[in-house]
């Protein structure tokens, strides 16, 4: 072989080297850029529940239905400001003096809901959710009949709400939300990936005066 050959092949042995050398340093910075922002940021997804169907009487008539609220929970300890400015604008609810981990104040009107927002975004303990209730009629004979949903699932377990369930339990929807990687929600990242679907109402073959007999 002359050494002009030997030169062109050494020549092209050092450039496959520096090639491929180039090729494993970008491959490596783009693998270390992916695994920080995949540390940086992460999504989590919430179940949207469907509002569970009414149970009628024949003439129409609500004896089971749901209905929404909007819950406050204190699921820490409050400093002394935090917990006189929280009984100050809930001045016409009876708050313990000394309240407890995980206390719950239902039912917030709207006036509430306004008056807590200030506190609630600078108060890492305070959290408000809307929440559903099944409730019926105060009728024993409803309530015999109308039997029970899980806690868990939502699906009914008894009476009406089982007979009934593929009819009344709807479609549950999504929410998806992203943080960073303090586990704090990126503001605007919010979005409804599924609506949820509303449960049907179901009519009986049975008036409320039937029942009350």
């Amino acid at each position: 072989m002359s050494a002009r050959s030997r030169s062109i092949i050494i020549f092209l042995t050092l450039w496959c080297a520096v090639i491929i050398g180039r090729m494993a340093y970008l491959a490596s910075g783009f693998a270390k850029k992916f695994r920080i922002e995949s540390e940086t940021v992460s999504g989590k997804t919430f179940k949207l529940p469907a509002l569970r169907g009414a149970i009628l009487d024949c003439n129409g008539k609500k004896l089971v239905w749901s209905e929404k609220f909007f819950r406050l929970t204190i699921s820490g300890t409050l400093n002394e400001h935090e917990n006189i400015e929280l009984k100050k604008v809930l001045s016409s609810r009876n708050i313990p003096e000394n309240i407890p981990l995980d206390y719950e104040i239902d039912d917030l009107n709207s006036q509430e809901l306004i008056a807590l927002e200030k506190s609630v975004r600078s108060t890492p303990a305070l959290h408000i959710s809307s929440v559903t209730r099944r409730c019926r009629i105060d009728l024993p004979r409803v309530a015999q009949l109308a039997g029970e949903i899980s806690t868990e699932t939502g699906c009914g377990v008894s009476g009406w709400e089982k007979e009934y369930d593929s009819i009344l339990r709807g479609s549950d929807g999504t929410f998806r939300i992203t943080r960073d990687r303090n586990g704090r929600m990126i503001k605007g990242s919010g979005e409804i990936k599924k609506m949820p679907v509303p449960g049907r109402d179901i009519k009986l073959g049975v008036s409320l005066e039937e029942l009350q007999k």
